[in-house]
């Protein structure tokens, strides 16, 4: 018997999607497509135009334009401009250096500003290294050659020593001797001054400052200077007897107290004020005219030169 015919495939048919199923977004998707996404479309700003560049006229027509006197003039200057901006600090110096070897001042005062900021941006210990060797150099020997000269090199050494901060401690003596022998009293007195208000219990600072006054017959200072000092109120009453001229009473106050301090009385002060009372009392008989009292006075104590200068005015 033949083989049975296949039966043919039953094919279902799919119902139609109504209008509105199976669709996504705002499009209607027939039947079995796939529903795309909407596409979002960016705004690109568009790019502003640039404004125009103003045209500048041109160099040429603008010199033809321009009086020769004034084309000459900025020629000169613009060329002066270019050879400023092409120097360096080694130029400078150089002319600099040419200068101070004809112009001693120039030197004085270069050294005068440069030492103190090139000191103050030393460290520390850096600055208590070199105190040693500026006291050294203050000390030499051939500074003499130039103890006639103004302005000199101890001159400046002590000038911007002085303007330094902080200042490296030199011994007292040394400025004292320095401002006599180099005629640098004008530097060596403020020096002095201000290391006496900073070192106020060493009294060497206050003996040369004061030696320094009584040579320049600064008489003020040396008796406020000793105000400060005095330990005694004799020695006040009597530097303020003396200041207002009244030299009898300042000279009896000055005696008793030499007479106290002969008789090794307690608490009599110290040897400077000693010194002070005897000059002071000397002064007061000068004012006086007690030429024959001084001259006791310099028999006793073996002074030659002053009663020699006291002799020839005894009547």
């Amino acid at each position: 018997m033949p083989p049975p015919a296949p039966k043919p495939p039953i094919v279902k048919e799919e119902p139609t999607p109504e209008l509105g199923e199976g669709v996504s977004g705002e499009a209607t998707a027939e039947v079995g497509m796939p529903v795309a996404a909407d596409e979002t479309v960016d705004n690109v700003e568009e790019a502003e135009p640039k404004p125009e560049e103003e045209c500048t006229p041109n160099d040429a027509a603008a010199r033809a334009s321009l009086p020769p006197a004034v084309v000459e003039l900025i020629d000169t200057h613009v060329g002066f401009l270019e050879k400023t901006g092409k120097l360096q600090v080694r130029d400078l110096v150089r002319s600099l250096r040419e200068v101070a070897h004809a112009d001693s001042s120039v030197a004085y005062h270069c050294w005068v500003l440069i030492f103190p900021i090139a000191w103050a941006t030393l460290q520390k210990d850096n600055q208590m290294l070199l105190a040693k060797p500026i006291i050294s150099l203050l000390s030499k020997e051939y500074h003499l050659r130039q103890c006639a000269a103004r302005p000199n090199v101890v001159q400046a050494l002590l000038e911007g020593i002085s303007l330094s901060q902080p200042q490296p401690k030199i011994p007292s003596e040394l400025i004292k001797f320095l401002g006599k022998t180099y005629n640098a009293w004008h530097i060596a007195i403020p020096l002095l001054e201000s290391h006496v208000m900073l070192f106020q219990q060493e009294t060497r600072c206050f003996d040369a400052l004061a030696e320094l006054y009584q040579q320049l017959n600064e008489h003020d200072l040396l008796y406020g200077l000793w105000k400060k000092r005095a330990v005694m109120p004799e020695t006040r009453a009597g530097l303020s007897c003396v200041q207002l001229g009244r030299h009898e009473e300042g000279q009896k106050i000055l005696h008793q107290a030499v007479i106290r301090a002969a008789n090794k009385a307690p608490a009599i002060g110290n040897r400077g004020e000693h010194s002070l009372w005897v000059d002071l009392w000397a002064d007061c008989a000068k004012q006086l005219n007690q030429w024959e009292t001084l001259v006791d006075l310099s028999r006793d104590m073996d002074q030659a030169e002053p009663m020699m200068d006291n002799l020839w005015k005894v009547p």
